[in-house]
C-alpha cells in the first residue's frame, strides 16, 4: 500500500456551510481558526441545522500573505440569519474538483497539496477559485487525523 496521496476528479453539488470571514496568513491560520470555529458551532448548535464536518474556505493563498478565508461548518440547510457573532450561510461551490485524503497530523498536508499541484500539471487541469478543507472527526492520535482537500478546477 502506497502513502502517496490519491487524487480524483469528480463533479460536487453545492453544500450549504455556516461560516465566519477571517483574513489570515498560514503561520497565523492554527489560531484564526480555533478563533472563529467555536462561534460558528454554537451557533449551528442552538440552531439546529444538523452540523457536520468543519470546513476552511481559501479564498486566496495564506501562504503569499494575509488571506481572506471563511471558517465553518457544514450544515443540512441553507439560513437566511446573521448572528450577533457574524456567522452567516455560504457555500462549498459547486462544480468539477480535483480533491484528495490527508491521513495524519494537521501540519503535514503539505505533500497532499503538492500531489494535488502535480496531478494538475500532469493532466493538464487548472486549479482555479476557492479551496477548501473538510475536516473528519477528531483523534487524540494525530495519526488517525483526516482532512479531505479539495479544489475549484477551471471549466474546460
Amino acid at each position: 500500500m502506497s502513502d502517496e496521496p490519491v487524487v480524483d476528479m469528480v463533479t460536487v453539488e453545492a453544500d450549504p456551510i455556516a461560516v465566519r470571514d477571517g483574513r489570515t496568513t498560514l503561520a497565523d491560520l492554527p489560531a484564526t481558526i480555533r478563533s472563529l470555529l467555536d462561534d460558528v458551532w454554537t451557533f449551528v448548535r442552538a440552531e439546529d441545522l444538523n452540523p457536520r464536518h468543519s470546513v476552511v474556505v481559501y479564498k486566496g493563498d495564506p501562504s503569499a500573505g494575509p488571506a481572506d478565508v471563511e471558517i465553518g461548518v457544514q450544515v443540512a440547510r441553507r439560513f437566511e440569519l446573521t448572528s450577533s457573532t457574524g456567522v452567516r450561510c455560504s457555500e462549498l461551490p459547486a462544480g468539477r474538483v480535483a480533491r484528495a485524503v490527508h491521513r495524519g497530523p494537521y501540519d503535514q498536508m503539505g505533500p497532499t497539496y503538492r500531489a494535488i499541484e502535480a496531478w494538475a500539471k500532469e493532466t493538464g487541469e487548472t486549479l482555479a477559485g476557492p479551496s477548501w478543507e473538510i475536516y473528519g472527526d477528531w483523534h487524540e492520535d494525530p495519526a488517525e487525523l483526516e482532512v479531505e482537500i479539495v479544489f475549484k478546477l477551471a471549466p474546460r
